[in-house]
C-alpha cells in the first residue's frame, strides 16, 4: 500500500525546502548535543569511577589504620593486665605470708596457753580431789549425825501427824457439834417442817467401802436437808458438794422419796463463795459470832 503526501496549496516549494533544511539543521544541532551529552556522561563516569577508588583507598587506608591502632591498644592492655596480675599474685603471695606468719603466732600463743590452761587444771583436780576427801569425811559425820536426826524426825512427824489429824477431826465434830442444832433451828422456822435430825447413819457403804459421808442429815416425812460443813469454804467446796449431792439417793436410797434440799455452814466464806453458793440454789448458814448462827435463803431452792 503506498502512501501518497499531500503538500497544503498555500506552501510554495522554496518554503517547503526552508522547512527541510531548518529541521535538518535542528536534527544537526540536537545529535551535537547528545554527542557533547555523552562526553559529558563519559566524563562523570570517569569522575564517579576516580572519586570512587580514591574513597576505596581512603576507606583501606583508614581500616588498616584502625586494625593497627586495635593492635596497638590490645598490646597495651594485654601488657596492662599482665602487669596487674604479676601485682595481685605478688599482693596475694605477701598476704598469704603475712596470715601464715600470724596463723602460726596463734598456734603458738595457744599452745602456750592450753598448757597454762592445763596446769591450772591439773592444780584445780588436786585441789578438788582434796576438798571432796574432806567433804566425803565431813559427809559421813554429817550422815551418822541425820541418821540420829532423821529417826528424831520420823518420831516428830507421826506426832505432829496424829495431832494434827486429832486436831482437824475434834475440830469439825466440835463445828458440826455446833452447827447441827442450830441448822434443824433454822430449818423447822421455815415452811419445809423440818423436825429432827438423822442419826442412822452419815456415811453410806457400798459392800463395807464408804461411798459418801454427809455432815448433817434433817428430816421429816417428806422433806429433808444435808449439810456440807466448812471451817472456811470457797467456791471449790461449793462445786464438790454440788457434784457429790448427784449421787445423794443413789447411796441413800432411803430418802429417793423424799424432797431433798442442800445446805452449806462455814465460820468463814472466801471468795463470794456464799453468794456463789446462795446463787446455785443452797441455804448458806453462818455464825455471827458468841454461838448465833443466820441462815440465808436461796432465791430458787435446787431440790434433789
Amino acid at each position: 500500500m503506498k502512501t501518497s503526501t499531500i503538500l497544503p496549496q498555500e506552501l510554495s516549494w522554496t518554503e517547503i525546502k526552508n522547512i527541510v533544511l531548518a529541521v535538518s539543521d535542528q536534527i544537526k544541532e540536537t545529535a551535537q548535543l547528545m554527542k557533547e551529552n555523552e562526553r559529558k556522561l563519559k566524563e562523570d563516569r570517569e569522575e564517579a569511577a576516580r572519586q570512587a577508588a580514591i574513597r576505596s583507598a581512603e576507606i583501606d587506608r583508614q581500616i588498616k589504620e584502625d586494625r593497627e591502632e586495635a593492635a596497638r591498644q590490645a598490646a597495651i592492655r594485654s601488657a596492662e593486665i599482665d602487669r596487674q596480675i604479676k601485682e595481685d599474685r605478688e599482693e596475694a603471695a605477701r598476704q598469704a605470708a603475712i596470715r601464715s606468719a600470724e596463723i602460726d603466732r596463734q598456734i603458738k600463743e595457744s599452745r602456750k596457753q592450753a598448757a597454762i590452761r592445763s596446769a591450772e587444771i591439773d592444780r584445780q583436780i588436786k585441789e578438788s580431789r582434796k576438798r571432796l576427801l574432806e567433804s566425803k569425811r565431813d559427809w559421813d559425820a554429817a550422815m551418822k549425825r541425820m541418821e540420829v536426826t532423821d529417826v528424831l524426825a520420823k518420831q516428830c512427824l507421826n506426832e505432829t501427824k496424829y495431832l494434827r489429824n486429832l486436831f482437824q477431826t475434834e475440830w469439825g465434830r466440835l463445828i458440826e457439834s455446833l452447827c447441827t442444832p442450830a441448822a434443824l433451828k433454822l430449818f423447822s422456822d421455815l415452811d419445809i417442817g423440818i423436825s429432827h435430825i438423822y442419826t442412822e447413819g452419815r456415811k453410806a457403804k457400798d459392800n463395807g467401802i464408804d461411798r459418801m459421808e454427809a455432815d448433817i442429815i434433817l428430816c421429816n416425812g417428806t422433806v429433808a436437808v444435808v449439810g456440807e460443813v466448812k471451817t472456811t469454804c470457797t467456791v471449790k467446796h461449793v462445786d464438790r458438794f454440788l457434784e457429790k449431792m448427784k449421787q445423794f439417793k443413789v447411796v441413800y436410797p432411803e430418802f429417793s422419796g423424799k424432797t431433798v434440799y442442800a445446805a452449806v455452814a462455814a465460820i468463814k466464806y472466801n471468795q463470794s463463795s456464799d453468794t456463789y453458793a446462795r446463787n446455785a440454789g443452797l441455804f448458806v448458814i453462818r455464825t455471827t459470832g458468841d454461838g448465833v448462827f443466820s441462815m440465808d435463803q436461796p432465791k430458787k431452792r435446787l431440790t434433789y
